[in-house]
């Protein structure tokens, strides 16, 4: 629910007021059930049998029940002129969270009061083809309910969790910058952020036994830069494109990996990336062709145990497509991609992704499409990603489904004239 006023103070600028009205219910229930007494019964992967229920163990389930109610006061202030622009805006919510929990016979009930702002200032300038904006955002969060009052959680013995009622809020700064020039096709941005008092969980291992405990903590340290720029021109029949990025982050955890000091030590992860796109492309009226190659590199760094892990990328392409008689099209696309790095090796190198469409349009004002695709002619693909955060390094593999037809019809419905 919201209510808005809106002054008009000039031909070019106005003020507004507004108040809104929020509620949101939470209910989680979890379960843990002791299934020894079916251990010799053959089932399914993710099947539990008839009659799990009556197992349940009532020492480690766990109930929630959570409440939060909001009232959210703002200003906004805009100014449109020919040139400048300005956006001023303030937030200001108080918000009421309530929450019932208990595992087991461990009780938690409780109610707290915050208070969260969110300012907005945006200055933007535009004359002739140049364009520039400027921008910060800020923003409160409050720490999660059952990060400050649950019951220390059991029921997972290698992954014990507890709450902490010491938590503070956390605020996030946000700025951003960009200019562009639309006939010269250039752009660049860059934007920062950083958080204070970031919510992190803090983990113990236990070496030993292999299990862990982690309890939530404010810590201060997350912070991230990264920025953009490409060059888009085009010369009768012939295009050129040219992009690159990079951004660096900065993610802040405490681990203890069988430390004897009682407080985890602080792990610094520093990522970065950098990217870089070129594509020359030929436009002629029966068709287009198109080069392309691309550049990625990722690394990431940790200071507690001194790790430096990346990852190169290098892809070189061709894309084309030829209009044909009888309102046919052939499009096809080709790319080879060589992947470098810490740990890689094997048929996880490179690949050879190519793929053939021919479509046909007809009906009215050809709305209609008749399409043949053929998918990964070469049966090559493959997946894999990597990522890293401040508590480890990450890499992921999936089943790709290679070498496929798909024959699809299409329709449009409205036309634009």
């Amino acid at each position: 629910m919201a209510v808005t006023y809106t002054q008009v103070l000039t031909k070019k600028s106005r003020l507004q007021f507004s108040y809104g009205f929020t509620c949101n219910k939470e209910k989680l229930n979890s379960n843990t059930y002791d299934l020894n007494s079916f251990s010799s019964m053959e089932l399914p992967v993710g099947v539990l049998p008839e009659g799990y229920e009556t197992t349940n163990i009532d020492s480690l389930t766990s109930r929630s029940n959570s409440r939060t109610t909001g009232h959210r006061f703002s200003a906004l202030f805009t100014y449109n002129g020919e040139v400048w622009g300005v956006r001023s805006a303030l937030a200001a919510t108080l918000q009421k969270r309530a929450i019932e929990e208990s595992t087991g016979n461990r009780l938690a009930d409780t109610t707290i009061n915050s208070l969260e702002w969110k300012p907005n200032l945006t200055i933007t300038y535009r004359k002739d083809d140049n364009y520039a904006m400027i921008s910060y955002d800020g923003s409160t969060s409050q720490p999660m309910l059952s990060d400050l009052i649950s019951p220390t959680d059991y029921s997972s013995p290698l992954n014990i969790t507890r709450s902490n009622p010491n938590l503070h809020a956390s605020y996030t700064h946000y700025i951003y910058a960009m200019f562009s020039n639309f006939r010269k096709g250039i752009m660049v941005g860059v934007n920062w952020n950083q958080q204070i008092n970031s919510v992190t969980r803090a983990t113990i291992y236990n070496t030993e036994t292999g299990g862990k405990e982690t309890f939530p903590v404010n810590i201060n340290g997350n912070w991230g830069i990264s920025g953009n720029a490409s060059y888009d021109k085009r010369i009768n029949l012939f295009r050129m494109y040219v992009a690159g990025s990079g951004n660096f982050n900065q993610n802040v955890s405490l681990i203890n990996e069988g430390y004897e000091e009682d407080m985890p030590q602080r792990s610094n992860t520093h990522t970065t990336g950098l990217s870089t796109d070129l594509r020359l492309s030929y436009l002629p009226s029966w068709g287009n062709i198109e080069l392309n190659g691309k550049w990625t590199f990722y690394q990431s760094k940790n200071s507690l145990q001194n790790r430096n892990t990346y990852t190169r990328v290098y892809t070189v392409g061709l894309n084309s497509s030829v209009n044909l008689p009888a309102d046919l099209i052939f499009q096809t696309d080709a790319n080879y991609r060589f992947r470098n790095g810490t740990g890689i090796s094997g048929n996880d190198d490179n690949e050879l992704l190519w793929n053939i469409k021919l479509s046909w349009k007809f009906l009215k004002e050809k709305r209609a499409e008749l399409s043949l695709y053929w998918a990964d002619i070469l049966n090559q693909r493959k997946s894999l990603s990597r990522s890293a955060s401040s508590t480890g390094f990450y890499e992921y593999y999936e089943q790709q489904l290679r070498g496929y037809i798909m024959v699809s019809v299409k329709y449009e419905l409205n036309s634009m004239n």
